[in-house]
């Protein structure tokens, strides 16, 4: 516009110029340099919508990756006969696998958020929570053997070995349980030590050796006889 005023005679450009300096000087760069800064707004808008977009897919994925991994773990902990539980820090339930639900007659949203003082009756639950205490404070395993009863009131003696679980840092989280089932390997060893001559039995075995080391005794007059015989 300035090149095409500059073309016009001298009294002509000077009239021109006295009626659209305004427009020509202030509003054009104003109004240019606002439309720019639009654009790069948007143009800037459009690249942080594409990134959020792309950090929601990767979330997505590692979503889904990690649901994927839950579920593997939880499956896996399902099939194991073994009661297997694990709690936070204040002795509060935070999963458990079937197993452990069976033994107490609930699902496991009936245990989880729970303590042992809902679960167990008041003298196990002190019991229960003092071993937690001890594991998480001086954080040392914890083995030990019980009777129980399951709610159909089948009787039941369990190994049990807790230890504490941490974070990648090494903060403590809490307490995961493993209880086994070993009625019948307390059953045999009962049996062996009521009747220690049974076959297999270390004692059984002990007796049988001295019972072969022990010496032969001769009948009467049989070492003379022998000794006649020379």
């Amino acid at each position: 516009m300035l090149l095409c005023m500059l073309a016009l005679p001298r009294e002509q450009a000077l009239s021109v110029f006295r009626q659209m300096w305004f427009w020509v000087l202030i509003l054009y760069p104003v109004g240019s340099l606002l439309l720019s800064l639009v654009l790069y707004n948007e143009l800037k808008n459009h690249r942080t919508r594409l990134e959020l977009l792309d950090s929601k897919n990767k979330f997505q994925a590692l979503y889904f990756e990690n649901e994927n991994k839950q579920a593997l773990l939880k499956t896996l902990i399902d099939s194991v006969p073994d009661l297997i539980f694990y709690k936070d820090c204040n002795s509060v339930y935070v999963g458990c696998n079937v197993a452990f639900g069976k033994f107490l007659g609930k699902a496991e949203n009936e245990i989880v958020g729970h303590t042992d003082f809902d679960l167990f009756s008041k003298e196990k639950a002190e019991s229960f929570l003092t071993e937690d205490r001890k594991i998480i404070n001086h954080g040392k395993p914890y083995k030990d053997d019980f009777l129980s009863f399951y709610p159909d009131g089948t009787e039941v003696r369990f190994e049990t070995q807790k230890t504490s679980y941490c974070d990648k840092n090494g903060a403590v989280l809490g307490v995961i349980g493993i209880s086994r089932d070993i009625t019948d390997r307390k059953k045999k060893e009962e049996e062996i030590e009521d009747h220690p001559e049974a076959p297999g039995h270390v004692g059984a075995e002990r007796h049988r050796v001295q019972t072969v080391r022990q010496p032969v005794k001769h009948a009467p007059g049989a070492g003379n006889q022998s000794q006649d015989g020379h």
